[in-house]
Formats: structure tokens, C-alpha cells, sequence
């Protein structure tokens, strides 16, 4: 573990402030840092198990590399910050709002997003599995080459997104609306005009 600066010890009762801090290769289990304030923190290579961030705010952050298990995320606030090549299983982050996160070749699995704001964020090449999605808001998302199964996106919210080329199979469509059409009213209509 190499520091660029020591960080500063919260005082007890205290969130946790990390402010332009070099941590890598660093391994954290059992640990509750709820409501912490992360800005300007390289956390590459991070083995983070068993934790608890809910609430917190990073801001700047660099997770590449990381390897994040059995975590509550939950409502928490995320700003420019590198997730590339980094594995999450098992999270919470209901509620929470990305802003502006590259999360490109990662893989995320058995993972809640519930009713989670995710704005100006890149996939490219990731793997989504066993997820919840449910309620979610996605805003300027980059998919390419993402591959989704066996999640939950009911309710879900995408604007501004690229659907070139998607390939949808084995799926519940019942309400799926596309610029106003109804995209399961249309394949019945389809299937009535098909000849038998």
C-alpha cells in the first residue's frame, strides 16, 4: 500500500475524507465507511469485501482493476470515476446517482440498481448479470458490445442511448414503449398479419 499524502484519521463518529490520495493494491474487509467523502482517490486494484459505503460521495476516483464484493452502495453519489476492468458482485447501489463513470470490460454481477440515476456513462464491453434494474434512469450510455442476462429492467428509464444492432431474446416485453410505439402491441399486430 503506497500513500501519496497520509490520509488524515476522522475524528471517531466522524465520516471518513480522503482527499488526493493514492491507496492501491489495497485489501479491505468487514468494513462500514457509510457516508464517506472520497475526492481525488486512486483506489486501483482495491480488494473491497463485506463493506458498507451507503451514502457516501467519491468524486475522482479510480477503481480500475478493483475487485468488489458484498457491498451496500446504496444512495450513493458517484462523479467521475474509472471502473475499467473492475469486478462487482453481490452490491447494493439502489438509489444511487453516477454521473460521468467509464466501466469499460467490467463485470458486474448479482447486483441491485433499483430506481439508481446512472448520466453519461460507458459500458463498453461490460457484462451485466443477475441484475436488478428495476426503476433505473439511463442517461447518455455507452453499450457498446454490452452483454445483459437474466435482469430485471422493468420500469426502467433510457434516453439517449445507441440500440443499434441490439439483439433481444427470451424476454417479457409487455409495456416495452420505443418513441411512443408499444413494442409488444406491435409484434402481436405483426404475428395477426402473418400468413399461416
Amino acid at each position: 500500500m503506497a500513500a501519496s499524502r497520509p490520509p488524515q484519521p476522522s475524528q471517531p463518529g466522524q465520516p471518513l475524507e480522503l482527499k488526493d490520495v493514492t491507496i492501491d493494491k489495497c485489501s479491505i474487509d468487514n468494513a462500514s465507511v457509510r457516508q464517506a467523502s472520497l475526492h481525488d482517490v486512486d483506489l486501483s486494484e482495491l480488494r473491497l469485501h463485506d463493506a458498507n459505503l451507503k451514502g457516501s460521495d467519491l468524486r475522482d476516483v479510480d477503481l480500475s482493476d478493483a475487485r468488489i464484493t458484498d457491498v451496500d452502495a446504496s444512495r450513493i453519489h458517484v462523479t467521475d470515476i474509472a471502473l475499467v476492468e473492475m469486478q462487482l458482485d453481490d452490491a447494493d447501489a439502489s438509489r444511487a446517482c453516477v454521473k460521468n463513470a467509464r466501466f469499460d470490460a467490467t463485470e458486474i454481477t448479482d447486483c441491485s440498481f433499483v430506481a439508481a440515476k446512472l448520466t453519461d456513462i460507458d459500458l463498453t464491453d461490460s457484462k451485466l448479470s443477475n441484475a436488478c434494474l428495476r426503476g433505473v434512469v439511463l442517461d447518455d450510455v455507452d453499450g457498446r458490445e454490452l452483454q445483459v442476462t437474466d435482469a430485471n429492467l422493468s420500469g426502467a428509464k433510457l434516453s439517449n442511448v445507441d440500440l443499434s444492432n441490439v439483439q433481444i431474446a427470451d424476454a417479457n416485453i409487455d409495456g416495452l414503449t420505443i418513441d411512443g410505439v408499444r413494442i409488444d402491441e406491435l409484434l402481436k399486430a405483426r404475428e395477426q398479419l402473418a400468413p399461416s
